[in-house]
């Protein structure tokens, strides 16, 4: 467009917005219109944005790779492990271990002689006499004596299990005490 035809335009326009014609506007030699002529053309160039390094690009690489690596191994552990057939875990309950002892033995039980309702049978006479829980037969008494069962352990379940044996073989007064020391605990059963 040239500055006649942008001279045209103003002019048009004027008059349509208000009643008065104004008069042309001709462009003058001023000193602001000279100064505005001799201003170059200016061209803005943009500069280019940094690439990322190859150090920061190898960084990136390696933290993907371990992430990928986790994530594998993760549904390796949870996923893959619930399609494989689980070993048969045995159960601790009372026939088991009747038959474990049965397998264990190294003799068959002898059979039950049949004898009238009147008679004792031989096998009752032979063998000794059990002595209800709790109570100290005269064997135990011996052993009693001065001796003292101790156990030192960092196992509660261990420590629990022998006190239980203590008191299951007539040593009533066996007691379980536990000491803390530097962030761990120790259990003693003694039976005094």
């Amino acid at each position: 467009m040239t500055a006649e035809d942008a001279d045209e335009l103003v002019s048009k326009t004027q008059r349509e917005y208000s009643g008065t014609t104004l008069p042309p506007v001709e462009p003058s030699n001023t000193p602001i219109e000279q100064a505005a002529a001799r201003i170059p053309e200016v061209t803005f160039v943009r500069k280019q944005e940094k690439s990322l390094s190859g150090g920061f690009l190898a960084a990136i690489f390696t933290v993907l790779l371990i992430g990928l690596g986790v994530a594998l191994s993760f549904q390796k552990g949870c996923f893959q492990q619930r399609h494989q057939p689980k070993p048969a875990t045995t159960v601790d309950s009372v026939e088991s271990l009747l038959k474990q002892q049965a397998d264990s033995a190294s003799t068959a039980p002898a059979a039950p002689t049949q004898t009238s309702p009147g008679k004792i049978p031989s096998e009752a006479l032979s063998t000794p006499r059990e002595e209800p829980p709790g109570t100290l037969g005269k064997s135990a008494a011996k052993g009693l004596g001065r001796h003292r069962a101790t156990l030192r352990t960092s196992s509660n379940f261990e420590a629990e299990e022998r006190l239980a044996e203590l008191r299951a073989n007539g040593y009533s007064r066996a007691r379980m005490h536990s000491i803390r020391k530097n962030g761990s605990v120790i259990y003693i059963v003694s039976t005094n």
